[in-house]
């Protein structure tokens, strides 16, 4: 078998692009390193968010807060242009919120807030292609969706039974589990874009590369962080309730939410993330 080579990038580099290696035909026979159980990937992500909870949460809050402040405002939401404001900063936020993370992951310590919106800047071509990209791959799992609203829409006069709505829910479902098994495959690109300095494509080849032999693997990390995840969407809503003993209008309410869920809940998801991403990476180290 080949050794597998790959140039060795530092982070926000992109004077030359190194191609993830091709997988082995034998790939599925080789021995691959245990990898953490999700418990553990959770308690190593809450250490490091713990140690490092300030520049984490400064990197989300510089765009989560002001964005939805602003949202507050009638004159502002009545400017058509305000939603792809807040999407082009959100991306930026997540490009530097990733680029902290992987700095902090290599032992180069924290960047300060300018340097990690700043430097990661380098890398946004690369990690904005590689995110259309995966967007695409989300496409059958639209179509997924849009079969069961039209399939379970009743017209003036019809009712859908039970059985109906399951059978298009069915139907529905193969389109959508293609875009889950591809998301599953081709979702850790993101890291590769950052962590090892890859291109969109190569990215999209090492994180396929990565999940060969490991898929339902893969599959339980990722569902475990989800269900974590949902632990903060219930925290975040039980205070949120508690504001509003004292708040009644509902745009605020709606603001203290989304940044009561983002500012500890998008680390700590990337924190996982960006572990699992490494702890694949080592049986393919770029060499």
């Amino acid at each position: 078998m080949k050794k597998l080579k790959l140039g060795r990038h530092r982070l926000g580099d992109s004077s030359s692009q190194p191609k993830p290696p091709r997988a082995p035909k034998a790939a599925r026979s080789l021995t691959l390193t245990p990898l953490s159980s999700p418990w553990r990937l959770t308690v190593r992500a809450w250490r490091d968010f713990i140690a490092h909870w300030r520049p984490y949460i400064a990197v989300v809050a510089i765009v989560v807060v002001p964005v939805n402040i602003l949202s507050l405002m009638p004159s502002v939401m009545a400017d058509g242009s305000f939603n792809a404001y807040s999407t082009v900063a959100s991306a930026f936020m997540g490009l530097a919120l990733v680029y902290t993370l992987a700095h902090v992951a290599e032992g180069k310590g924290v960047p300060r807030l300018k340097a990690a919106y700043y430097d990661s800047s380098l890398a946004a071509v690369r990690f904005l292609l590689t995110g259309a990209l995966v967007l695409v791959l989300l496409l059958p799992l639209a179509i997924g969706v849009a079969v069961y609203l039209l399939g379970t829409s009743a017209g003036p006069g019809t009712t859908i039974t039970g059985g109906e709505s399951l059978l298009i829910g069915l139907v529905a479902l193969l389109p959508a589990s293609v875009s889950l098994w591809w998301v599953i495959r081709f979702g850790l690109s993101f890291y590769a874009v950052i962590q090892d300095g890859l291109a969109p494509i190569a990215a999209l080849k090492r994180s396929r590369l990565l999940t060969l032999g490991r898929f339902w693997r893969v599959a339980g990390q990722v569902a475990f962080m989800v269900v974590g995840f949902l632990v903060f969407v219930f925290a975040a809503y039980i205070v949120t309730a508690v504001v509003g003993i004292f708040v009644h209008q509902a745009a605020v309410l709606n603001a203290v939410y989304l940044v009561l869920l983002a500012l500890p809940g998008l680390p700590l998801a990337n924190l996982y993330l960006l572990k699992l991403y490494r702890e694949l990476a080592r049986d393919y180290p770029l060499v």
